[in-house]
């Protein structure tokens, strides 16, 4: 139960924190609660983020290269420039992100949910998306 207090403590001061720029490359966000934070620019490459609260997130031009973020929600978050290249996007919440121009190569997004999100000049090549629900006139 102490564990569980230091990990739900840790992810509390998380939120809304400012990670910009930071090296957090296989790190461990499993389930925190991080929404609203700041992680513009940093390296969470083969990091695990499963079932994370990232609504609203800062993430601009952020990489997740290799990333597992399956049921992670990150609706209304500013993905623009992120690269996402064979990250694990399955049963996302990605409603209204801003994803233009993000690199989603090889990345699956199965059964993603990315209504109203923007996906202008985003690299969609070698993605996965069966039983995604795609976005209506932000394809391009």
């Amino acid at each position: 139960m102490t564990l569980l207090r230091s990990i739900l403590g840790l992810s509390g001061l998380l939120r809304f924190a400012r990670l910009s720029g930071k090296a957090l490359r296989g790190a461990n966000f499993s389930f925190f609660h991080l929404k609203g934070v700041r992680l513009e620019a940093a390296d969470l490459s083969g990091a695990s983020l499963r079932h994370t609260d990232l609504r609203r997130a800062h993430c601009a031009n952020t990489r997740f290269a290799g990333a597992d973020l399956s049921r992670a929600c990150l609706a209304g978050a500013d993905l623009s420039g992120a690269d996402f290249s064979g990250a694990y996007l399955n049963d996302c919440d990605l409603r209204g992100a801003d994803l233009s121009g993000a690199v989603l190569r090889n990345a699956s997004l199965l059964r993603a949910d990315l209504g109203d999100a923007t996906l202008i000049g985003a690299d969609l090549t070698g993605c996965r998306l069966d039983g995604a629900r795609l976005p209506e006139g932000h394809l391009r």
